[in-house]
């Protein structure tokens, strides 16, 4: 199994190793790249075999020299979000053609996953960056890519992972200072109510329509990942240890299609877990992983968005036959993914 959760871990505690060099647009800018730019002559960027402050120059030089306020969006337009940490930014592609027509910088720092939700409203979180405690959750409206309608970033030190209830109820990972947690906020209020994981860190978290909360956590002694459940919610913090082995874990993401099943991001593979039980592996989708760290659905349960951040690629997967229906990658203005999600979303 490929150890994805080194790239996990070191996103979660705000590392920016390989990233510190890339640049992106002026904040608030937005822009305009043709799928064609790859023949423009810039390299393929991918973990350890490429320059990413070459190629996010590159990049930026060429987004801010088409950009001419010609952003080709509309309110309720379907799109595919692509969280991008080398610009950084939130690159904007047309559903189905997968065509980039804008990008959303200001507010964004490090970003390191996203989540739609029944609205469109678009939610970022951001890891650390730039400073000690600096972590957050921007939220943008679906036709407002300029910048933030709010921010949450209270009780937040370094946020690891995002997703929202049907209610508009914002759910956040939160790590800092050797204490971790999964904080809740009701849409648009600054105010946490917060449930402590120890010295864990969630990489993953799902919200099904009856207000369960699952989070993929690493155990307690750090040394392998287990899936919990809160019941009901997050209200009393009372917490169930689901019995999917941990082999079938590896810090990556989770996602939860209309009937409850867990699709969850696994290194080599995104396996599939069936409700209620979430004790077997009964499908695997998609093909061609090296890490796979984060895993999506449309609306329609009909495609899953597998994001690989060795292959520095996003694999459109019909889902749930699981075959691979197109791969995106720099032909699409996509150079470091580490989220995709398609608005509009929200399956519960």
């Amino acid at each position: 199994m490929h150890p994805i959760s080194v790239f996990t871990l070191a996103a979660a505690f705000g590392s920016t190793t390989l990233l510190a060099a890339c640049t992106g647009n002026p904040p608030g800018q937005a822009s305009l790249v043709p799928s064609s730019f790859a023949s423009e002559g810039l390299a393929a960027h991918s973990k350890g075999r490429a320059n990413p402050l070459v190629v996010c120059e590159q990049a930026r030089r060429l987004r801010a020299r088409m950009a001419n306020g010609r952003l080709a969006k509309s309110a309720g337009s379907p799109y595919l979000y692509v969280a991008d940490s080398c610009e950084p930014a939130i690159d904007v592609l047309q559903s189905k053609t997968y065509y980039e027509v804008g990008s959303i910088t200001n507010g964004v720092s490090n970003p390191g996953g996203i989540f739609a939700d029944a609205k469109g409203n678009l939610y970022v979180f951001n890891a650390v960056n730039g400073g000690l405690g600096s972590g957050n959750v921007t939220e943008y409206a679906p036709d407002n890519w300029s910048e933030p309608i709010f921010t949450y970033n209270a009780d937040t030190y370094d946020a690891t992972a995002v997703t929202v209830d049907a209610h508009g109820n914002v759910y956040e990972g939160v790590y800092g200072n050797l204490s971790g947690s999964i904080n809740e906020y009701y849409q648009q209020q600054n105010v946490a109510a917060s449930c402590s994981i120890g010295s864990l860190t969630a990489s993953g978290l799902a919200v099904d329509g009856q207000n369960d909360v699952f989070a993929e956590l690493p155990n307690s002694n750090g040394s392998a990942f287990e899936l919990v459940e809160y019941v009901g919610g997050l209200n009393t913090c009372g917490q169930t240890v689901l019995p999917l082995p941990s082999a079938d874990m590896d810090g990556g993401t989770i996602a939860l299609d209309k009937n409850g099943n867990l699709l969850i991001a696994n290194g080599p593979t995104v396996e599939v877990v069936d409700a209620p039980g979430y004790s077997t592996v009964n499908a695997a989708i998609g093909t061609g992983f090296g890490c796979a760290n984060n895993v999506t659905l449309n609306k329609a349960n009909t495609l899953a968005f597998v994001t690989d951040i060795c292959n520095d690629t996003v694999t459109v997967v019909n889902y749930p036959s699981g075959t691979n229906a197109t791969v995106l990658g720099t032909g699409n203005g996509i150079f470091d993914p580490v989220a995709a999600v398609e608005h509009p979303n929200a399956v519960y």
